[in-house]
């Protein structure tokens, strides 16, 4: 990167700190981390945040992938049409936060909820605290907070927060004409038995069988389509079935995950993973009458969480 840039980005966070005196406003600061999904979700939650207490919504995007050796994930959420900005001022902060964490956390704790200046997450479980929380000065939001329940009161906002912007998606429209989205069914299956991942959390093979058994007694002629990390390994999972299957890969031919997740968030049915991309691909769906089907396994260890309490919507059907 070029001085000039360098110095360029450090007067526009200048210019943005002035505007953010200690007589301003209080903000709130999200620290993101992890994959795709995990991203939406803590952004979801930080927003209705925002919007309870009347906060302005800022995003640190660097400093949550910065030791990210492993998944090499990055920040993706500008791949969306969120309202929120993200600056080197604010991963500055993240960065402050990430090497002084194991100070910051007992000091905060022992601070009075109304005082403390760090906004993290207790438990896995939907925890009600957090819809309640008054903002009386600025904070630094982090945690995964998966939940409908942390923005459910604030829905449509998130929907339109979380429109694809066209210029990641505009490739992908033309492949929506090869769907018969009527009777087209999408099945998720996220591995987590590769060298990544040092626990198992994968779901059953007879949670597969009875949600396509359950689209095939209501619907007739119907499709599968294939998401999966591992097409080939996934597809084992369902040799003894009679369906017609087509795995996505061979419409998307090597598009990323921005793309996939929009054109799985196209169906009208589901049978989704425990994964939290499958999971917003389904909540992002606009479909009528759109029929989810998640698995109820609880599943404590490894990279597989899921089942806790708050997950996955009421009307969604768990197998």
């Amino acid at each position: 990167m070029r001085v000039s840039n360098i110095l360029w980005i450090g007067i526009k966070d200048i210019i943005t700190l002035s505007k953010i005196s200690l007589f301003s406003k209080p903000i709130i600061v999200i620290r993101l981390y992890g994959g795709l999904g995990n991203q939406l979700f803590t952004y979801a939650a930080a927003k209705r945040l925002s919007v309870s207490n009347n906060c302005k919504l800022y995003i640190d995007s660097k400093s949550g992938f910065f030791r990210d050796f492993v998944y090499k994930r990055a920040y993706r959420l500008d791949a969306f049409e969120i309202t929120a900005s993200s600056s080197w001022l604010f991963s500055l902060l993240g960065f402050c936060f990430a090497f002084l964490r194991k100070l910051m956390i007992p000091i905060n704790n022992h601070l009075s909820p109304s005082r403390q200046f760090l906004v993290l997450q207790k438990k896995l479980s939907f925890d009600p605290f957090l819809l309640s929380l008054e903002i009386k000065h600025s904070v630094l939001f982090e945690g995964f907070w998966q939940s409908e329940g942390y923005f459910k009161d604030i829905e449509s906002i998130i929907r339109n927060e979380f429109r694809f912007k066209d210029a990641y998606v505009n490739e992908i429209y033309p492949l929506l004409k090869e769907i018969n989205f009527k009777r087209a069914v999408a099945i998720h299956v996220r591995h987590f038995n590769d060298a990544h991942h040092f626990n198992q959390g994968n779901v059953d093979n007879e949670y597969y069988i009875r949600a396509i058994q359950f689209f095939k007694q209501r619907f007739s002629d119907i499709e599968f389509w294939l998401f999966s990390d591992s097409p080939e390994q996934a597809l084992l999972k369902f040799a003894d079935i009679d369906i017609k299957y087509i795995p996505i890969s061979s419409v998307l031919k090597g598009k990323d995950e921005i793309q996939e997740l929009f054109l799985l968030s196209q169906f009208k049915h589901f049978i989704i993973a425990n994964s939290t991309f499958s999971w917003w691909g389904a909540w992002l769906s606009v479909q009528e009458d759109k029929i989810v089907i998640a698995p109820k396994a609880y599943i404590n260890s490894g990279e597989g969480f899921w089942g806790f309490e708050g997950l996955l919507p009421d009307e969604w059907v768990k197998m």
